[in-house]
């Protein structure tokens, strides 16, 4: 057996092991998510690669080592599944942009950018945002920031030099910081009576409802006294069922 004979054999059994049994099987919306997501650092929830023509080409790699036994590296896609990868980013890219909207849009900036590689000065457009947060959310961003915040104080503590002014902005800015938590962890508690409260009153109204409820009474007729002659009714009998 030759060696790239070995090589498509190889490839053959991975993709034959792989959790895409074929390329109809292929998730393209998982692909696109999987080649934007960046690494985040910090106090970063998330960042992604937005940039259309660098994601539809990682996209198109993706494919294709997925599915090595049947596309080599330099081979182009079928027309189909290459639409397939351009809607797919299309719609991601569109679902991002709307994160910003009428209802949460608080800024613009546009800036000079100097392009080295191209030799070019180009301009840059930021567009801010900002959305509310639950409880829980804020409080896990609070701890990162109050994290990132001990971590600096620390740094600056050990360095030779001391930087007083620093230290002192980053004490404060702890100091704001742990405000923000407590306030946060109390409304949090408040809430969470507030829903068990609820959920009493809830069970006392079905409680009383219960109580409240009067049982139905038979009236039995009371029999003619003795000595009473009944007067036999007027009804004709009524024929036997059969």
């Amino acid at each position: 057996m030759s060696k790239r004979s070995k090589i498509l054999a190889n490839s053959a059994t991975k993709l034959a092991v792989s959790p895409h049994k074929g390329e109809a099987d292929f998730d393209f919306q998982l692909c696109v998510k999987r080649n934007a997501d960046r690494a985040a650092k910090g106090t970063t929830r998330e960042r992604q690669l937005l940039n259309r023509n660098k994601l539809v080409s990682a996209c198109c790699n993706d494919y294709k080592s997925h599915f090595t036994a049947i596309y080599g590296k330099t081979d182009l896609l079928p027309h189909d599944i290459y639409n397939r990868i351009n809607d797919e980013v299309d719609k991601f890219l569109q679902a991002q942009f709307n994160r910003v909207n009428l209802s949460n849009a608080l800024s613009l900036r546009r800036g000079f950018y100097h392009n080295f590689r191209g030799l070019e000065v180009t301009e840059r457009i930021t567009i801010l945002g900002e959305n509310k947060l639950e409880l829980k959310e804020q409080l896990f961003g609070c701890n990162m920031f109050i994290e990132a915040a001990n971590k600096r104080l620390n740094d600056l503590m050990q360095k030779p030099t001391p930087n007083f002014d620093l230290e002192k902005q980053t004490r404060e800015r702890i100091a704001q910081l742990e405000i923000t938590r407590k306030y946060i962890m109390t409304e949090m508690e408040r809430q969470e009576q507030l829903i068990k409260d609820a959920l009493l009153e809830k069970e006392e109204k079905k409680k009383q409802r219960k109580r409240n409820v009067k049982p139905k009474l038979v009236v039995l007729p009371t029999p003619p006294p003795e000595g009473t002659i009944v007067p036999a009714s007027s009804e004709p009998p009524k024929p036997p069922v059969e």
